[in-house]
């Protein structure tokens, strides 16, 4: 059986990896062994754009049968698996079947062994570029809120000595050195980045494709070995809690679709008073907001009726 997809556009882990990971509980059942052919433009090597065995491979030898190739996205329409918030089943399954190229992992040991220093690691990830700018996925959190409820964020870490930056922003990474100063170690992979709000991931030259991809492989790998991640509404930061379901990664921003994985890490809500208002306010909309949450977002009229019926 070999699985084949279209030409995917997406993002590598809000598209592809996951419905991947969504085809596994079937996969299992079945007893197959399949081959796979997932195409994504934007980070597979050409001329096929298959983002195996580049990108990703198999923990056991497919037996490819030419004469049966299904469709990826009608599998993945039929009979995709939704974890809900089980983690620690989803990483089951991922890590029973697949394991990232060796080249991530020799990087990322690497990077460890030569760069960090020192523990316990607090991760970081800001999506700066198209996804915060989504309204129909979440509301719009700039660099300084972000910063605020960071600052918030590693109260509740007080032993952590070294933050860890994923970002597809150069002007964030700026802006946490400055904000570390001399309290914090600030960790980054060097890897290209978006210097204005358009992401680079399908604007970058197909020879290109391959580093990129690497790059948010990585930061992703990394993120699933600190000890707890604070990140704006995105696949990659959340996919590090299906590597690593014991990491905690909570959300600043707010996910208004029902996607998992990323509506189902926790939503960050503050310790100090300021801060609790700021991201009440950044997190309306979302997918799991309480009743008391939905009713604050209606007209006042409205919400009064409602307060009075249900005693909220």
């Amino acid at each position: 059986m070999i699985i084949r997809s279209g030409d995917l556009t997406e993002g590598l882990f809000g598209e592809a990896l996951t419905w991947i990971l969504e085809l596994l509980p079937y996969i299992e059942s079945s007893g197959l062994r399949p081959e796979w052919d997932i195409r994504n433009r934007n980070y597979g090597a050409p001329p096929t754009y298959n983002i195996f065995p580049s990108i990703l491979h198999t923990t056991y030898v497919p037996d490819p049968d030419p004469s049966r190739i299904v469709s990826f996205e009608t599998l993945k329409n039929e009979i995709g698996f939704e974890y809900r918030g089980d983690f620690s089943l989803a990483s089951r399954y991922w890590h029973s079947y697949f394991r990232f190229a060796d080249e991530v992992y020799e990087r990322l040991d690497r990077f460890f062994e030569e760069r960090v220093l020192c523990y316990p690691i607090v991760g970081v990830h800001y999506r700066g570029t198209d996804k915060n700018s989504d309204i129909t996925q979440t509301n719009s959190m700039s660099r300084g809120r972000f910063l605020s409820a960071l600052e918030d964020f590693l109260t509740n870490y007080s032993e952590a000595k070294t933050i860890f930056i994923a970002s597809d922003d150069s002007n964030f990474i700026d802006d946490v050195h400055s904000f570390a100063g001399a309290r914090w170690v600030v960790l980054h992979h060097p890897q290209l980045r978006s210097k204005d709000e358009s992401p680079i991931f399908n604007r970058h030259g197909i020879d290109q494709n391959l580093e990129i991809a690497a790059s948010a492989v990585l930061d992703c790998l990394t993120l699933s070995r600190c000890q707890s991640v604070l990140t704006t509404m995105s696949a990659l930061s959340a996919f590090a809690k299906v590597l690593n379901p014991d990491v905690e990664v909570y959300r600043a921003s707010c996910c208004k679709p029902d996607w998992f994985p990323v509506a189902y890490t926790k939503r960050y809500r503050g310790r100090e008073k300021h801060i609790r208002a700021m991201l009440s306010k950044l997190q309306t909309g979302d997918c799991n907001a309480t009743l008391a949450e939905k009713i604050v977002a209606f007209p006042p009229r409205l919400r009064r009726k409602l307060t009075r019926t249900f005693g909220i």
